[in-house]
């Protein structure tokens, strides 16, 4: 017996006005902070992250995007690891090579 699952989408966030021109977002450089938080880093010509958007959706208030600047180097398609910043909840990225001396680069939310 086939499986009748009806799959609705819902538009949570459009990213059309946020996005400079040639920016691109992959999924694994959007990280979940909490429920109603994601942080997202675009991609310039889909290898060098530019920037970070905070995105903030909630039912209960309006959609507020906070742009951040981009790291100080230039970073191509680094890996991403999440960090628990003392107990305390995710608030720093760590940013795994990306150039040529392979430096790892952390983000954080308090800056």
């Amino acid at each position: 017996m086939a499986n009748n699952i009806e799959f609705k989408a819902n538009k949570l966030v459009d990213f059309e006005g946020h996005l400079e021109e040639g920016e691109i977002i992959l999924p694994h450089y959007i990280v979940r902070l909490n429920t109603y938080k994601i942080i997202v880093f675009p991609l310039l010509e889909s290898k060098k992250i530019t920037r970070a958007l905070l995105v903030e959706f909630s039912p209960f208030q309006e959609l507020n995007i906070t742009k951040y600047p981009g790291p100080p180097t230039e970073l191509f398609r680094p890996g991403v690891c999440h960090q628990l910043h003392e107990g305390k909840g995710l608030n720093e990225v760590i940013f795994l090579g990306g150039n040529d001396k392979l430096v790892c680069h952390k983000f954080s939310l308090d800056t």
